[in-house]
């Protein structure tokens, strides 16, 4: 992995965690890293964080469940399991996190900004809004000339 400061290995793995809760795929989050991080990561970059949360949720799970079943013992893949529980899950490795960065002074929140849509795709929705209008217009036409030759 890329040497980064303390600082900005939390904010990355904030990004991470918040990927894995809005469920993006492996493009949609590499954008919205680079848009809230500053700078782009690299695929394997983005894994590696990836894997580390969870593993650390994992641990974090077993831990628990070991302290109120102790001898027991369960094998738990999460980035294998459903996509909404995956996402709840991470909720409690984001309070984690946010709680420690701001013992760090770093308001982690703030990183957390939504991409815009681009104007490619707007444009084609109004392109596509036209022609479904244009279309509409000349049904109407259509079936009003019908009405009329009927009378």
């Amino acid at each position: 992995m890329p040497q980064f400061s303390e600082r900005k290995k939390l904010i990355l793995t904030f990004l991470v965690i918040n990927c894995g809760m809005y469920l993006l795929n492996e493009n949609e989050a590499l954008k919205y890293i680079k848009h809230n991080f500053g700078s782009a990561i690299s695929r394997r970059t983005y894994y590696n964080y990836r894997n580390t949360v969870f593993k650390s949720y994992e641990k974090s799970l077993l831990d628990n469940y070991q302290k109120d079943y102790p001898g027991l013992s369960i094998h738990h893949d999460i980035s294998r399991s459903n996509k909404g529980l995956t996402s709840m899950a991470l909720m409690t490795e984001r309070i984690a996190i946010i709680r420690r960065g701001l013992k760090m002074g770093i308001k982690l929140l703030k990183y957390d900004r939504p991409i815009n849509v681009p104007s490619i795709y707007q444009t084609d929705y109004d392109k596509q809004t036209k022609i479904l209008l244009n279309k509409s217009k000349k049904l109407i036409a259509r079936i009003r000339s019908k009405t009329k030759n009927k009378t």
